[in-house]
């Protein structure tokens, strides 16, 4: 009885541990199709466009170090703009407190490289992926955009961005390598999974404000 037990337990271990990992790369490769085509690598080769969409993270990392994260970001949004590839910077991020924020870390660090005030914008609204790409479109009435962030993230925000009205595509800044890089783009796959959640959230928004 007790063999029979563990027996039937291992078969629903199992299917459910093969539910999860289908369902986890059904998702990635979901997101990862809707972005193709959709992103660049060299700021020359992106179409003009008015408004970049830079996603925040962190200026610091929790140690106190640079974070390699938001200083490519940085780079290849200022280079985005020099180029003249785009006339204004968004700068979207969380905003919690006053001694975190990630929007103001970001205007400070544009500011620094010579990018003048009147190209830069910012939106402490932006606390999640999805609430920047919608508060862009919603709130800055921006219908397409040029979204900056590493590579993984890009190919999320694109694909989220078709759903809420935004014709976006994006400008991949340069990855992290080594564990940092691994560890992140790791923790992507399982929030390529949760995009699909937050769709779901974003439609029954969208049918309680029409109602």
């Amino acid at each position: 009885m007790q063999w029979a037990w563990a027996h039937k337990t291992a078969r629903y271990s199992l299917a459910a541990t093969l539910a999860v990992l289908f369902c986890l790369a059904a998702c990635n490769l979901a997101v990862n199709l809707a972005a193709e085509g959709k992103l660049y690598d060299t700021p020359a080769d992106v179409p003009r466009h008015r408004v970049a969409l830079i996603l925040g993270t962190s200026e610091r990392l929790a140690g106190g170090g640079r974070n390699p994260f938001f200083d490519n970001r940085i780079q290849a949004a200022y280079k985005l703009w020099r180029q003249g590839r785009v006339q204004v910077l968004l700068c979207s991020g969380d905003a919690r407190s006053p001694y975190y924020n990630e929007p103001a870390m970001m205007r400070r660090a544009l500011l620094r490289l010579g990018v003048p005030e009147h190209a830069i914008w910012t939106d402490y609204g932006g606390t999640r992926t999805i609430d920047s790409i919608r508060r862009c479109r919603r709130v800055f009435g921006q219908t397409d955009c040029v979204i900056v962030s590493q590579r993984f993230h890009n190919q999320r925000a694109v694909f989220l961005a078709r759903y809420v009205g935004l014709n976006a595509i994006a400008l991949n800044a340069a990855d992290v390598p080594g564990w940092a890089g691994n560890r992140v783009a790791l923790r992507e796959m399982g929030a390529k999974v949760l995009a699909f959640w937050d769709l779901a959230g974003f439609t029954f928004f969208e049918q309680g404000v029409r109602a």
